[in-house]
């Protein structure tokens, strides 16, 4: 019995010991789940909970991770059944009750970005979810965890991958919206701004006043303005500002002449009375003032950026243009990568995923970073290449090398990106060559010579002359006719949109010299039959494959008017000549169902009728043909 005692007794000190020692450890374990975002509160949670909902949190204290769990389970109940917005607004419950776990936020996001948005059946559908996987990192996900790297690079992912590649059927209406959207926010740069005008008109933002009452004070020239527009019910909100950036895109656009000379009806989706504070002279001095304030306000308030990250990328990495989806990208994987390095100790796995996002997000922006966007058209906006985040690519690759150097990276990490940086300067040569920038190409070769002509994969890669390299890379298959007569038609539309559609007839020549040099290649090298009429791998003669490859480009249903009207005036009138008639056919057809006037999309190019005739005169059967099956495939 007293045995029994004393070990209770023992037992008991111990117990009071350990006690002891716990309440000595408890302020260092709270402190590290602070830091690691463990502890939850009270105040973490949601307040727009529904009632029901926010008092079972309360009342279930710590069991609130089982009742989390039930959610879970039912959310992924209601998407099996199809019911996407019940399961939506159930996921969001879940991101409330948990806002400190960043895996619950990527997940969700992704669920809707990819998983829901490819369930529902409209462009307008699909693109809700997909914004709506985007609202959800930037504008809550990332607030809650500003420290979690892995957040931004789900949030530059769906940027740079759902929107800015081709995987998804709807990509082309992603891009449509995003450039909309950002136009009205930020409006449209000139074609010909160069980086210092991009910086200073985002550095005009970042120097705005930070709130009405300063703006008023500093510059009392703004208050008619203001005082006209809350007089017309607005605020100083995203409204006003898409407002007034919807105006200045369809009614000061630099497309607003050739609109008007085809007779095209801007749509009236915007409040026509704004137009006003750009025709009033009193108003003038207080337009750009007011702009830059509500700019600085909207992408503060409703897009959580700040001008000076912007800035910071832009004077490091180039001229990004706020349209495009990769410039988004580029922001995101910039800030994520800032967090990683601030970060005290994170893995080389996740620090080595952070710098390569921010890498292809700049690679993305110097093969497609230059946007053209026509808002009256129905396709995408056109995308071109920009040499000048090919220098920026190579920083943002030494900033890499040099953080993983200093964590002791593998030189295995080194060596995909020195794969990537060959890759990505191969290509860019192609572009940059096929554009007729042929100084820049040869820039290019020189470098890729100098770093890895010596490497054993590559042989005598780098020793072929700078014309046979773009030709082995940009068509390595000659034997096959058709094969053959696709790249040449690829080519021919590649300089008809990189040229006549860009207001670049220079390009347009260059691409149609490539186009007829791939022609005679292929002519020559097949073998010729003396005694046959014609050999059976000849193709056709190559004004008949330019004028349907252009034929078949004008007729393309998802390219707008405007970017029809615009190729016509910038094409040859001789081209001009030989496709109109058959072009008109086509054009006719659609003209009747999308309510324009032909004559004035197509005017009839001078001496049309001299043409015809001597056109039935060396005319060929084969090209009547050719012609026929032209039209009826449109």
């Amino acid at each position: 019995m007293k045995r029994n005692r004393l070990i209770q007794l023992l037992c008991l000190a111990a117990a009071t010991l350990l006690l002891g020692s716990t309440s000595l450890l408890q302020p260092t374990i709270d402190r590290q789940r602070r830091e690691l975002h463990l502890t939850h509160e009270w105040r973490d949670v949601d307040q727009s909970l529904p009632p029901g909902v926010a008092l079972a949190t309360a009342a279930l204290g710590s069991f609130r991770g089982l009742f989390v769990d039930v959610l879970w389970y039912r959310t992924n109940s209601l998407q099996d059944a199809g019911k996407f917005y019940e399961a939506n607004k159930l996921s969001q419950w879940i991101t409330r009750l948990q806002p400190r776990f960043p895996k619950v936020w990527a997940f969700h996001a992704w669920n809707n970005a990819y998983n829901i948005s490819v369930a529902t059946h409209t462009a307008d559908e699909r693109w809700y979810w997909v914004n709506s996987g985007v609202q959800l990192l930037r504008d809550r996900g990332i607030v809650w965890n500003p420290t979690t790297p892995s957040l931004y690079k789900e949030l530059a992912w769906i940027f740079s991958h759902k929107i800015g590649q081709v995987t998804d059927d709807m990509h082309w209406y992603y891009k449509r919206k995003l450039a909309e959207e950002w136009t009205e926010v930020l409006g449209s740069p000139k074609d010909s701004a160069t980086t210092e005008e991009l910086v200073a008109a985002i550095r005009r933002i970042h120097n705005a006043p930070h709130s009405l009452r300063d703006l008023l004070t500093d510059n009392p020239h703004v208050g008619p303005l203001w005082q006209y527009l809350t007089g017309l019910g607005y605020e100083a909100n995203a409204d006003l500002l898409r407002q007034i950036g919807g105006i200045l895109m369809y009614n000061y656009s630099p497309d607003q002449a050739l609109w008007e000379e085809i007779g095209l009806v801007v749509p009236k989706q915007y409040d026509q009375r704004l137009n006003r504070i750009f025709k009033d002279t009193s108003f003038g001095p207080a337009v750009e003032p007011l702009l830059a304030f509500l700019r600085k306000h909207v992408l503060q308030e409703n897009y959580h950026m700040e001008t000076e990250d912007m800035l910071d990328l832009m004077e490091r990495f180039g001229p990004m243009d706020w349209r495009h989806p990769a410039t988004h990208g580029a922001f995101w994987n910039h800030l994520g990568v800032k967090v990683t390095e601030a970060s005290m100790e994170p893995t080389k796995v996740k620090a080595i995923n952070i710098f390569r996002a921010r890498i292809h997000a700049i690679q993305a922006l110097a093969k497609w970073g230059k946007i053209s966007f026509d808002p009256n058209m129905a396709g995408p906006p056109d995308l071109l290449p920009d040499p000048r985040f090919v220098d920026t690519y190579e920083v943002a690759l030494a900033e890499a090398k040099d953080y993983l150097e200093r964590r002791e990276a593998t030189r295995g990490t080194y060596k995909g990106f020195e794969t990537g940086h060959e890759n990505f300067l191969l290509k860019y040569l192609v572009d940059a060559y096929f554009l007729g920038g042929i100084d820049e190409a040869t820039q290019i070769y020189e470098k890729l010579r100098k770093l890895y002509g010596h490497k054993p994969h590559n042989k005598n890669r780098y020793k072929l002359p700078l014309e046979e390299l773009f030709i082995q890379e940009h068509a390595d298959i000659w034997d096959q006719m058709m094969m053959s007569r696709s790249t040449i038609e690829n080519s021919i539309l590649r300089a008809i949109d990189r040229g006549l559609a860009s207001n670049n007839p220079d390009v347009f020549g260059h691409g149609l010299s490539l186009a007829r040099f791939f022609y005679e290649r292929y002519q020559k090298d097949k073998v010729k039959n003396p005694n046959a009429p014609r050999n059976r791998q000849d193709l056709p003669p190559f004004e008949q494959i330019l004028e349907s490859a252009y034929i078949g480009y004008m007729a393309q249903l998802n390219f707008s008017i405007t970017r029809r009207a615009r190729v016509w005036r910038n094409t040859p009138i001789q081209l001009q000549q030989r496709v109109y008639d058959r072009l008109y056919r086509v054009i006719l057809a659609q003209a009747q169902s999308m309510m324009f006037d032909p004559d004035r999309v197509l005017p009839k190019p001078p001496d049309m009728v001299e043409f015809r005739k001597g056109r039935q005169q060396y005319e060929s059967p084969e090209e009547k043909l050719d012609a026929a099956k032209t039209i009826e495939r449109q």
